[in-house]
């Protein structure tokens, strides 16, 4: 909270408030993104769309004003370095699986497109062959690497941020231990506690096998429906994008507003300091909002249970003891509405009591 002084005496309901108003800027939350980019041989219809929409991605978060930090799981490769001969063609390309971010959110320097605090990139294989029987490396698909990589990337995360896992594939979670829903759901939760309080699931995948890909494609890897991928965002509330559609513009915009949309603001704030040489009085204090310049009022409620019976209130954490003030779940869906929202604590005018609904 950003607190600011001001000796201005304001109005409330004809009585002059005869003290220091403390002025509390509204925060949002800040969210960490973590991104998990499939290279297996089927994503090369699709990396160039990709690469240029993960930088739509960049820019509208870094406009969006959100505090986001931005981990980024695939390979790091610069794409113009020759890579060596593929196994099934003999051909050799330049590294063609890679992801680089450019600036703002990337350095946009190749291979190290890292750029802390709000840019981390782990140079890592995603999914490259764990559907091949016989694969030495079969446990690579984003589930189970989000959890088995977390010490590498862990330092990028911060407690108090909402997560969002994000994967980019054309396939499912096959492999155990993380091939579910459920089993990713609890490899979460066994992570870090406090880490994860709060996380949504979006992806863009197959929502169907993907049509034939055309017969002058080099490689051709059939596409799966990403089913427990869709399952979870379904059951966090993310967004799910089609893989197949080829039109990754929209989709990336889509979670990039997902993300804008769960850095929230906060409803709860502690109780300023009162002037130099008084004291806090709990029947003198008042809240108003300011949102784009139009003031709301809201009146006091005794207790968390009397907000159903009002339009807006607020009330005291502890009425014996206060030491914060919270907002109705009402008031608080209400402020999260609003643009460039600004809440005052006033001190020194009697408590406005919120009315019935």
């Amino acid at each position: 909270i950003n607190e600011a002084s001001s000796q201005a005496a304001m109005q409330l309901r004809g009585e002059e408030c005869a003290r220091v108003t403390q002025t509390t800027d509204n925060t949002r939350q800040p969210v960490d993104v973590i991104w998990a980019i499939d290279n297996g041989g089927g994503i090369q219809e699709s990396i160039e769309f990709i690469r240029a929409n993960m930088s739509v991605f960049s820019e509208q978060i870094v406009s969006s004003g959100v505090d986001a930090h931005t981990v980024l799981i695939t390979d790091a490769l610069d794409p113009d370095v020759v890579s060596t001969p593929s196994p099934i063609t003999g051909i050799q390309s330049g590294d063609w699986r890679s992801i680089c971010v450019d600036e703002p959110l990337g350095s946009g320097d190749c291979p190290d497109d890292t750029k802390l605090p709000n840019f981390f990139h782990l140079d890592e294989n995603v999914g490259i062959g764990y559907d091949i029987p016989g694969n030495p490396d079969p446990w690579r698909h984003p589930l189970n690497l989000f959890i088995s990589l977390y010490e590498q990337y862990r330092h990028a995360l911060r407690p108090q941020a909402v997560k969002i896992f994000v994967v980019v594939t054309d396939t499912d979670a096959l492999e155990p231990d993380h091939n579910s829903a459920a089993a990713f759901t609890q490899g979460v939760a066994q992570l870090e506690p406090g880490m994860f309080d709060a996380w949504k699931f979006s992806g863009v995948v197959a929502h169907e096998p993907c049509p034939p890909a055309p017969v002058d494609v080099i490689l051709n890897f059939a596409s799966l429906r990403g089913q427990v991928y869709i399952d979870l965002a379904e059951q966090t509330g993310g967004i799910t994008g089609d893989y197949c559609t080829q039109d990754f513009e929209p989709v990336f915009a889509d979670i990039a507003a997902g993300v804008v949309a769960s850095s929230q603001l906060d409803c709860n704030w502690e109780i300023p300091d009162p002037p130099a040489g008084e004291t806090f009085d709990a029947t003198k204090v008042n809240v108003i909002v300011t949102s784009d310049g139009a003031e709301q009022q809201f009146g006091n409620v005794l207790a968390s249970t009397d907000c159903s019976g009002v339009k807006h209130g607020w009330h005291y954490d502890n009425p014996d003891q206060p030491s914060a003030i919270e907002a109705c779940p009402q008031t608080c869906d209400f402020i999260r509405s609003l643009s460039n929202a600004r809440l005052d604590i006033l001190l020194g005018c009697d408590t406005v009591i919120a009315g019935p609904e």
